[in-house]
């Protein structure tokens, strides 16, 4: 008879054993931006774009540091990477590298509210629960919850492109062909005549200080927001310790996906044009990290007569490798106590749940 102990003081890295992971998202599932000035521009489209070229172009752009602008309010994009993020605590967790930047009348900062989620159902697609990151604004009484514009695409490519919302209010996304910017405002790979985003509008943050000539300010809110604060410091950093979900409710997410952000402010600035977010780049922190958790210091895994019996808090899935990084055992197991056939040697191995990973010893 032997006996495998699950030994919580030493912990082996993923990246150690097997492919090493890309710190920068690896996949854009979705690209749906609002109208803006900056749309069919950043990225560019060519004829016969779709979906799932511009997402393509999208990606290309992160690896080359060029923007990807989401338009007005509304306006996001979907992201993934090769690996999970991990929440390591205490400290930020990844980082979204836009144009935010320091000028003479502050920081020019173009707010997006970030959400994240797991791949609970383990798909690979973002099609999970997602939770918000509760920013600074969360709980400002001019923050509006369950906000929803409608786009109308116009006739030509140079005119103003009218909104409506769901309180009443209607306005426009200016044409800026008099800023140099003359190609469509409206993405011309959506063939809907319409586009409607529902979301969380954040207080309008740009300030007029003068008319002549015209200046405005935008001001930067104080932790939370993607587009908000400059590349250098902490308030372009994100925990997922933040995340919330529908209620408001702090919600313990040992890990995430799939990160989207979406623009949150509804307003238009003169000759600055529509408030749009603008993303350069979306990066793990700590892409070797495995886990932060650990397990009871009196759980064991048994190993007997051929038969692997593990005890799990929650349903997972168990992945077993060798030293040389080959995948053995992958198998999806319930909460409580399962037990697998499996024939293993004398020798180290790694156990891999999608809470942690652990090296196993066989004597």
């Amino acid at each position: 008879m032997r006996k495998i102990i699950l030994s919580v003081s030493i912990l082996l890295s993923c990246t150690s054993l097997l492919k090493a992971q890309e710190s920068s998202a690896t996949k854009v599932f979705e690209y749906r931006p609002a109208p803006g000035q900056f749309i069919n521009l950043l990225p560019a489209y060519a004829n016969g774009d779709n979906e799932q070229t511009i997402c393509n172009k999208c990606l290309e752009a992160f690896k080359t540091t060029q923007l990807v602008s989401l338009g007005g309010f509304g306006g996001y994009i979907v992201v993934g990477f090769d690996h999970s993020i991990i929440n390591v605590p205490g400290e930020y967790d990844f980082k979204i590298d836009a144009n935010a930047m320091d000028g003479p009348y502050g920081i020019s900062s173009e707010p997006g509210i970030v959400l994240v989620s797991v791949d609970s159902n383990r798909n690979g697609l973002p099609d999970d629960e997602w939770y918000e990151l509760k920013g600074s604004e969360y709980n400002n009484p001019q923050s509006i919850k369950n906000y929803t514009v409608t786009y109308t695409k116009p006739d030509r490519n140079d005119e103003d492109i009218k909104w409506i919302d769901n309180k009443g209010e209607s306005g426009v996304i200016q044409y800026m062909g008099s800023q140099g910017h003359k190609q469509a405002h409206y993405p011309l790979w959506i063939s809907e005549r319409t586009l409607t985003f529902t979301g969380t509008r954040l207080p309008d943050n740009a300030v007029k200080i003068s008319s002549n000539p015209e200046k405005w300010k935008q001001v930067a809110y104080a932790y939370g927001y993607a587009d908000n604060k400059p590349n250098n410091t902490d308030g372009a950093k994100f925990k997922i310790d933040w995340a919330v979900n529908e209620k408001g409710e702090t919600v313990s997410l040992d890990k995430i996906d799939f990160i989207k952000i979406y623009t949150a402010v509804n307003q238009q600035c003169g000759w600055l044009g529509e408030l749009s977010t603008e993303i350069l780049s979306i990066d793990d922190l700590h892409p070797t990290a495995t886990s932060i958790h650990s397990y009871d210091l009196n759980s064991e895994i048994d190993y007997r007569d051929g038969n692997l019996t593990v005890t799990s808090k929650r349903e997972c899935t168990l992945e077993i490798y060798n030293l040389q990084g080959i995948l053995l055992k992958s198998e999806r197991i319930g909460q409580g106590k399962s037990t697998l056939p499996l024939l293993l040697p004398k020798g180290i191995y790694l156990i891999r749940t999608e809470e942690t990973s652990r090296k196993l010893t066989i004597n």
